[in-house]
């Protein structure tokens, strides 16, 4: 990924293009309680909306995220808390990267490394994996 020293305002989204990497722009958009890194097709309409996304608590956070994140080989970046689109992104050569690449909560947190969702006490992806793991344990 390419990232863009300075940021590139995009008045379309009410944001900044920080990154490109192949096909999408990378834009920071402050929403009302949050930052979102919104993935953008380089061919898309101003009005297709964002193929990808997640939000973060601030802007030093988003922007940490996407200096160390590889989307060629890496599903997601790290350190969200929240991914407001529907479809989980999987990275086109994410097979290279398996141990970056395993489930999140839709919080972001690693499900087989956690006992609980840090965001969320009642988040359903840790509810689902702590009623699997007790109906293996039964059995």
């Amino acid at each position: 990924m390419k990232q863009l020293d300075p940021p590139i305002p995009d008045p379309d989204w009410q944001g900044h293009v920080i990154a490109e990497s192949t096909g999408f722009r990378w834009l920071a958009v402050r929403q009302l309680f949050n930052w979102r890194l919104v993935g953008v097709a380089v061919d898309a309409e101003p009005m297709d909306g964002a193929t990808w996304g997640w939000c973060y608590t601030d802007p030093h956070a988003l922007a940490a995220a996407v200096g160390i994140w590889n989307p060629d080989v890496q599903d997601e970046p790290l350190g969200w808390h929240k991914r407001p689109t529907d479809t989980i992104r999987k990275a086109p050569r994410r097979a290279e990267d398996p141990e970056y690449n395993r489930a999140r909560c839709i919080h972001g947190n690693y499900i087989d490394t956690s006992t609980a969702c840090g965001h969320d006490p009642y988040c359903p992806d840790f509810a689902s994996s702590r009623r699997q793991a007790a109906s293996m344990t039964a059995r």
